[in-house]
């Protein structure tokens, strides 16, 4: 059957094949054309980032000559606020001072404190309660004014009478001035890093000094040699752009990015990554199947289990009812043990798919009743032999799907052997594991045959189903925690299958 599978798969096989050569050529086509598209792009690519980089110079260039002029305006403003607290303080007090004290409550930004000549504060605008908890006193008010840099205005009210105008910068002049700066001291990094991911080197107007650089190893940077001849490999490559970078004159030398080189090979990691998937698809839908095919066999097993119920518990009711009737009791007792025997099996399917329950039971006795209750219903001659030993070994078995695996290899063996030689039972201890090993002296298997004995459906008989070595694997590995395998086999000779299981002391 598998020849004539193949034969049918072939002509499948060589369009998925044809496909396959067909849309990687392409591909390489493809890439190679794109590779010259982007060496293109890369280009136009680089004059616009600089010219990018040139206006936002100067949009640097010009936002700071609007904080200077801000600075004077609020220089001057600090100056009339003074000059009204000076009038405020010179005038009469039955004067009208409603226009000064509106000059002053107009006042919405610059941050001020007024004291008097001990250092006392009088009034304060545009400060937190916060703070002015922290300037509570004249010396933590003279600690604060040094620390951050307060403008003062003495203003002289009387002759010899003085009040103290201190100030800053408003809060939005601060915190946009702060934007500022920290823009403008990452602005040489940033244009490298906003630049294509292509090496960039940018230098100053003397050619000397390296301003920033950008995807260039750092030893280069640091060899005024290497630099010099890495500078003239990239002039001979692409002119080198003239720009400003904070009213400073300078030079951005570049070559072509890694990614030309990166994308020749695109179309190979594509087909790499197609063949992943295929495989990723392939384990999911074996691993569904297997799934699948689990899901059915429990299915079946169980309902099985469930309609040799029916005929086991008539037959054990028959059984009671040829005792009173006084048959041979050799006759009922092989009937008794015929119905424990389908019992048994009943008991072995019912818990295909289910936690089985586990026995610590002595292996040479498990043989021993295995080999006692199935001698009598084979052929006279095959004769079975146990090789027995002093010391007794116990594991954790479940007896139904146990004796079910040992049934399944002895009749494997009887048929090898048709009908006539010999079954031999030996067990041991092998590392951490009781070992058991059953012969015969069949007529052996090929070593094509051992590679497929466990798979599902593989059976070298014209009418077996390929399920019983299959189901022993499962039982001794999902359910036994054990090993099962084909120790030895020879044409003409014979097969030793070896059972691994858990030693339990």
């Amino acid at each position: 059957m598998k020849p004539l599978l193949l034969q049918r798969q072939r002509p499948l096989v060589l369009i998925i094949t044809a496909f396959i050569s067909v849309f990687f050529i392409g591909l390489l086509i493809y890439s190679n054309q794109t590779v010259k598209k982007i060496e293109l792009a890369e280009k136009d690519k680089i004059i616009l980032w600089a010219d990018a980089v040139q206006k936002r110079s100067d949009l640097i260039l010009s936002t700071k000559n609007i904080f200077q002029q801000i600075e004077i305006w609020e220089e001057s403003r600090a100056q009339t606020l003074a000059a009204a607290y000076q009038h405020i303080a010179s005038l009469p007090e039955n004067a009208d001072f409603s226009f000064y004290y509106q000059l002053i409550n107009s006042n919405e930004h610059i941050p001020y404190i007024l004291t008097d000549d001990e250092g006392n504060v009088n009034t304060t605008r545009n400060l937190e309660e916060d703070y002015l908890k922290k300037i509570n006193t004249p010396e933590n008010l003279q600690a604060t004014l040094e620390a951050e840099q307060y403008a003062h205005i003495p203003i002289n009210y009387l002759p010899g009478k003085y009040i103290h105008l201190y100030y800053k910068e408003s809060n939005i002049s601060a915190q946009l001035k702060a934007l500022l700066d920290e823009d403008i001291e990452d602005f040489s990094h940033s244009i490298v890093q906003n630049a294509p991911s292509i090496p960039v080197i940018v230098m100053d107007s003397t050619l000397e000094n390296v301003v920033t650089a950008g995807n260039v190893d750092s030893s280069i940077i640091g060899d005024s040699t290497s630099l010099h001849l890495l500078l003239q490999k990239l002039k001979k490559k692409n002119e080198p752009i003239e720009t400003y970078l904070s009213d400073k004159k300078v030079f951005i030398f570049y070559e072509e990015s890694p990614l030309l080189k990166i994308t020749f090979y695109l179309p190979f990691v594509t087909i790499a990554l197609i063949i992943l998937l295929l495989f990723i698809l392939g384990s999911f839908f074996i691993f569904y199947r297997k799934l699948e095919q689990n899901l059915i066999w429990n299915g079946l097993s169980k309902e099985t289990a469930h309609q040799l119920g029916t005929p086991i518990s008539s037959l054990m009711a028959w059984t009671e009812i040829l005792k009173s009737a006084q048959v041979r009791p050799d006759i009922i007792t092989e009937i008794e043990k015929d119905t424990q025997r389908l019992d048994s099996v009943a008991r072995r399917f019912s818990q295909i798919g289910s936690i089985p329950l586990m026995e610590k039971l002595d292996l040479s006795e498990q043989i021993r009743t295995f080999t006692d209750y199935y001698r009598i219903r084979i052929s006279s001659k095959i004769r079975f032999r146990t090789e027995e030993r002093d010391e007794s070994y116990y594991v954790s078995i479940n007896k139904d799907l146990f004796f079910w695996v040992l049934e399944n290899i002895s009749k494997n063996a009887v048929d090898a052997m048709e009908g006539e030689g010999e079954l031999l039972f030996q067990y041991g201890k092998e590392k951490k594991y009781i070992y058991l090993d059953i012969s015969d002296t069949g007529k052996g298997m090929s070593k094509n045959t051992i590679k497929e004995i466990f798979t599902p459906g593989f059976t070298t008989k014209s009418r077996g189903w390929g399920v019983g070595l299959s189901l022993c694997k499962r039982i001794i590995e999902n359910y036994h925690h054990g090993k099962i395998k084909v120790k030895y086999s020879e044409i003409g000779k014979g097969t030793t299958f070896r059972i691994l299981l858990p030693y339990d002391n």
